[in-house]
């Protein structure tokens, strides 16, 4: 009655890639949704096993294609850190993805809630979510594949909600830190400033300047004895994050010997760093 009124004129749904068949598509879109949002969370059987979602990545595949074939744009929630999920799974469903022809994605890494299963899990023993830096460094790899591609990553992390804090038990934990458990407060700022989608340059601002880095350097690390740089050549909408917040990576840049006299801002999209031979 919304769209006969008037009041919307599209709109979009999110379900389980098992839930949907070619008929209920076809009348989804006759009804005027034109994005339909894929529950994935991984294409590997052994993930989905473990994490005990009752479909394969084969349904998962076929479900994409569906979409696709439905004349509907595709979205793909993918869940890093779920139970059974290794960091190659995450790279290899952002991959798989992306051959399917997904139009956006949304990177959910996998929380602790209070009252669910995996807490039981967690709190047996059973299940640890991936330590923070390499949660971020998948992050960012996974967001570089979708640059590379033309496609947005419309959200990473949860968004916020009433209780949400109170019932979070435990997210990426970061080792230095000592223990299973990554301090609360310290975990919410992360989820606040790096995983939400607050704006697009500034929520994931981190993700994106350590994403350009690892690119540029092959694995995110410069070898022992790398090269001084040359040049850096970075595209113009690069500029407002890729030292990061509070410039954070401008030491790893200087480390390269990058100076706003051998930094050059391109029209173009490629980004290249020229080392001394």
């Amino acid at each position: 009655s919304l769209r006969r009124d008037g009041c919307i004129t599209r709109f979009r749904c999110s379900t389980r890639p098992d839930r949907l068949d070619a008929a209920l598509l076809a009348r989804l879109r006759r009804h005027g949704c034109r994005t339909v949002e894929l529950g994935i969370q991984s294409f590997s059987d052994t993930a989905l096993q473990a994490s005990e979602r009752h479909y394969s990545g084969r349904q998962a595949t076929e479900a994409c294609r569906l979409v696709r074939d439905a004349g509907l744009a595709l979205g793909v929630q993918l869940l890093p850190g779920m139970p059974g999920h290794q960091p190659e799974d995450f790279l290899a469903d952002v991959r798989r993805a992306l051959d399917l022809g997904a139009d956006m994605l949304r990177f959910y890494p996998c929380l602790v809630l209070a009252g669910t299963e995996l807490a039981r899990r967690w709190q047996q023993g059973l299940y640890a979510p991936w330590p923070l830096p390499r949660t971020l460094s998948l992050l960012a790899r996974g967001w570089l594949y979708a640059r590379r591609a033309g496609v947005p990553v419309i959200r990473m992390g949860l968004a916020p909600e009433p209780g949400m804090e109170a019932a979070l038990l435990a997210g990426p934990a970061d080792r230095n830190l000592g223990g299973r458990v990554l301090g609360r407060a310290l975990w919410l700022h992360v989820c606040a400033c790096l995983l939400r989608a607050r704006g697009d340059d500034a929520a994931r601002s981190e993700v994106r300047a350590a994403a350009l880095l690892d690119a540029l350097l092959a694995g995110g690390k410069a070898p022992a004895g790398l090269p001084r740089a040359q040049a850096l050549y970075l595209p113009r909408s690069c500029q407002g994050f890729f030292r990061g917040p509070g410039d954070e990576l401008g030491t790893a840049w200087a480390a390269l010997g990058i100076t706003r006299r051998n930094l050059v801002w391109t029209a173009g999209q490629a980004a290249s760093l020229h080392l001394d031979a």
